[in-house]
């Protein structure tokens, strides 16, 4: 069962769950399901534990860089001593095989949205004032480092809108634009979608997936996405991860995504004022790009449809498939008026205004779904960037509708992975790291 909460308990009842998932030094997604360390994750776990337990915060920080490859790049997983061989294991990765690698340890051979800077400089922050500057002076080198490398090897064209090269980057797996842009880029064959469709094979690959073990196929990415996601990484491994050879790839999966650029907004305005607080001075080039993101997110407008929508990067065109990413721009910067207003309107609509909000999909696409991953159902993650956005572009009122509900449903249902839209019904894992941490950091701020 996932654990009871009521809104006097809602912290000691989040700091439990973080506590159950605690090994190693770090605080794992979950025991039974994602017994590793994750970017994204252990950021928000720091977000929420600087709060309750600063030290444990700054170490989740510390654990994270541990796994920096030497060309700056954070990957998106560091694998624990579990688990190595399973279908999510180190596998399928073999990152070893790219000469950029860290030694000592496994690790995937991606990133995920860079948030790293921004939780640092949330953690720093609640740490006695004498330990704050050595922190930040211990850290922040390796932090530059990795948005040294994003703008780098991520941003071919020097727009300052970077690039991600698998949806896994993005955070949200099986999200409906991004697997749309991967079927056509790098489409499943005739033989693959006979051999994914034959009913034998089926039940065996769903009892080869953890997951699904674990939850229900209901609740999980289609068998085919799942396929195509491991595919586009043994392509990958078999370029031994070079960049250059990805890129200019046909087949590769290249977008520009909105959470991940969003994401490197966020934590680039971190950066600065981290670098600012030492009176370390970033380089010539890296202010350069910071300053090209801010302008060029603006290109994520589609003025057509006033809407924002991640960007296929070999074409150049809009993905004008809405998901929770149309909405998220406005956790990024000020937005101009018209743009505000037409997020601000989408988040009120009946698409996206669920008695339980906010889900990751409209509910009018053909793609929603309540229940499945990333194509409806609603993330507790999500609604910490859109409640922070709201606030910080003058909505205080929307935010805090949003806010309250967002607790309630924590209450309603309990620590949950992600939860239904339509009936507030806990899904996929229950005792959620992430959930548990922004459980708390949503009660303790205002």
């Amino acid at each position: 069962m996932a654990t009871k909460v009521s809104k006097k308990t809602i912290i000691d009842s989040s700091q439990e769950v973080l506590d159950i998932n605690y090994a190693d030094g770090f605080t794992m997604p979950s025991r039974t399901l994602y017994p590793h360390q994750w970017l994204w994750d252990s950021c928000f776990h720091a977000i929420g534990l600087r709060h309750t337990k600063p030290q444990r915060a700054l170490q989740e920080i510390q654990l994270l860089l541990r796994g920096q490859w030497p060309n700056g790049m954070i990957p998106h997983m560091i694998f624990s001593n579990h688990d190595h061989q399973k279908v999510y294991g180190y596998k399928i990765w073999k990152s070893h095989v790219c000469d950029d690698c860290v030694i000592g340890l496994r690790t995937s051979a991606i990133t995920q949205p860079p948030i790293v800077a921004e939780a640092f400089e949330l953690v720093v922050k609640k740490l006695p004032k004498k330990e704050q500057k050595a922190a930040v002076e211990k850290y922040l080198p390796q932090i530059i480092r990795y948005h040294e490398w994003i703008y780098r090897e991520r941003d071919p064209d020097k727009t300052g809108r970077v690039v991600i090269i698998h949806p896994w980057e993005s955070g949200m797996d099986n999200n409906p634009a991004l697997i749309s842009n991967l079927k056509l880029s790098f489409p499943i064959s005739w033989w693959e979608r006979q051999f994914l469709g034959n009913k034998i094979i089926k039940s065996f690959y769903h009892a080869k997936r953890k997951d699904i073990r674990l939850t229900s196929a209901e609740e999980r990415t289609h068998s085919e996405v799942n396929w195509m996601l491991g595919r586009l990484i043994a392509r990958y491994r078999a370029k031994l991860y070079n960049i250059e050879s990805i890129l200019f790839d046909k087949h590769s999966f290249v977008v520009e995504s909105i959470m991940f650029n969003m994401a490197l907004l966020r934590s680039n305005k971190a950066l600065v004022r981290l670098a600012k607080s030492i009176n370390v001075k970033l380089t010539k080039e890296l202010l350069v790009s910071i300053e090209r993101s801010e302008v060029a997110f603006d290109d994520f407008w589609h003025e057509q449809d006033s809407t924002f929508y991640d960007r296929d990067w070999q074409t150049g065109q809009h993905i004008t498939i809405p998901t929770i990413s149309s909405l998220l721009p406005i956790a990024a910067k000020k937005l101009k008026p018209t743009q505000l207003q037409s997020i601000k309107k989408k988040i009120s609509s009946e698409s996206f205004s669920t008695r339980w909000p906010v889900p990751t999909q409209p509910v009018d696409s053909h793609w929603f779904s309540p229940i499945r991953y990333w194509q409806g159902p609603v993330w507790i993650n999500m609604n910490w960037f859109l409640i922070d956005g709201l606030k910080h572009n003058g909505a205080k009122k929307q935010a805090g509708e949003l806010k309250e509900k967002t607790i309630d449903l924590i209450v309603k249902s309990g620590i949950w992975e992600y939860y239904s839209p339509i009936d507030g019904s806990g899904h996929g894992i229950n005792n959620f790291s992430w959930t548990a941490a922004l459980a708390i950091d949503l009660a303790k701020t205002k």
